[in-house]
């Protein structure tokens, strides 16, 4: 009994593992913020670190559901249309409510997936984007002010920047390892 219990949790363990990927990260604001490119299933969310949803986009669905934004197809496609007053809410699709500010009306997940951003505890990360599902974003504390509230990794991987040593390239993305799954990541011309 206990072996099954172990394999299921396995199991689940390692199909969580493959609901989302991130596809393309674009690094903007010297590494203060980023947009994130999320691969959910045959979802692909868009958001930036700050926790603004940019674009949802559904690949191949045959029913059109509230709240779902974009919907691609690369085949021939019967399309269907739920009705809006039926179903007040796309259930893969929810947001949070206002009871908290620092995540008030910001995706809460998609099909298993949950969204989860920082409480506040620290102002300078107040709502930005801390979770996805089981990817993990970290940032920088405040200790060194050139570095402060930027991103530290996103899952694997890791951005550093540089010091104040010389101003012309303080605070200036340094280096990006780890990035072994081959993300793209783009850079703004800072």
């Amino acid at each position: 009994m206990k072996i099954r219990f172990y394999l299921l949790l396995s199991i689940l363990m390692l199909t969580s593992l493959k609901a989302q990927k991130i596809t393309d990260i674009r690094l903007l604001n010297s590494g203060n913020s980023a947009d994130l490119a999320v691969q959910i299933d045959n979802t692909t969310v868009i958001l930036n670190t700050n926790g603004k949803l940019l674009n949802i986009n559904t690949l191949n669905s045959d029913k059109i559901t509230p709240n779902t934004g974009w919907i691609t197809y690369d085949s021939d496609s019967n399309i269907d249309y739920d009705n809006p007053d039926a179903i007040p809410l796309n259930g893969e699709i929810s947001y949070y409510g206002d009871f908290h500010d620092y995540n008030s009306g910001k995706l809460k997940s998609v099909g298993d997936v949950t969204f989860k951003y920082n409480d506040g505890f620290k102002t300078y990360l107040k709502g930005k984007v801390e979770q996805i599902g089981n990817l993990r974003i970290s940032y920088f504390d405040d200790f060194h002010p050139y570095q402060s509230g930027k991103i530290k990794s996103i899952g694997n991987i890791t951005f550093t920047y540089h010091d104040d040593l010389h101003a012309y390239k303080s605070g200036k993305l340094k280096s990006i390892k780890g990035n072994a799954d081959h993300t793209r990541i783009m850079v703004s011309n800072y």
